[in-house]
């Protein structure tokens, strides 16, 4: 069933989403009622938006990795989601701060790679990077799920995880995190205050009191360690 046939039919008062898909959010828009938004992904959208602080993220992350002790870098992410470029930009910031520059790789993930993308082709990229990336090295990924297929790469190649690449993800997805071998290393954000925060901005929109582009960002909560960056697991 179509969302917007739904939501016409429903007609609500207000729509809470989680929307990176730019079709939907163009009928979003056009049918004209407020709606609040729970992720920074599309760019140039105007509409209030609460997530995490990206900035923030991609700087504990590299505050996380440069504790343990690495001097080799790399970000695996999405080229042109707003979430993924600030995460990258807040892991480069802190690297530099240190004076070290992460290698960088992409792939189209939201959430997953789209089913138009050649999976060969994304994957011999990623196994490239990986070959030659400087060992040993941390991994920041934009993700978990990115993390996972990293994960899953350096299987297949024969780099042990976390003596030649430590993996670090994002959002504490435990099903992500825990079926993968061996288990991932997440930041962990706050998703409760950002539904708490998401429902009050609505309630203001369908007041008429809030700005378009109004953007709320929650500071990350912390790094959930598990063995793909536990070096003295193995």
């Amino acid at each position: 069933v179509d969302v917007m046939d739904s939501l016409r039919e429903w007609q609500p008062d207000g729509v809470l989403g989680h929307v990176f898909d730019q079709q939907l959010a163009s009928e979003l828009e056009a049918w004209g009622g407020p709606w609040v938004n729970t992720t920074l992904t599309l760019p140039e959208l105007q509409v209030p938006t609460v997530d995490a602080d990206q900035d923030a993220v991609g700087e504990m992350a590299a505050d996380y990795l440069l504790g343990l002790g690495f001097r080799n870098f790399g970000f695996y992410g999405n080229p042109w989601a707003v979430f993924s470029q600030l995460r990258e930009a807040g892991f480069q910031r802190g690297l530099r701060r240190a004076g070290f520059e992460p290698s960088t790789c992409y792939a189209d993930y939201l959430p997953m790679r789209p089913a138009r993308t050649s999976w060969v082709e994304a994957d011999a990229t990623l196994s490239a990077w990986l070959q030659a990336l400087p060992k040993p090295a941390a991994v920041f990924c934009c993700h978990d799920v990115p993390a996972r297929d990293v994960a899953e790469a350096c299987r297949t190649l024969g780099l042990r995880v976390p003596e030649e690449i430590a993996i670090l993800g994002v959002d504490n997805d435990r099903f992500e995190c825990e079926i993968t071998r061996p288990t991932l290393s997440s930041i962990a954000l706050p998703m409760r205050e950002i539904g708490r925060q998401a429902a009050g901005l609505l309630e203001r929109a369908m007041q008429g009191e809030l700005p378009a582009g109004t953007t709320v960002a929650i500071p990350p909560v912390h790094v959930v360690a598990r063995r793909s960056t536990d070096l003295r697991a193995v």
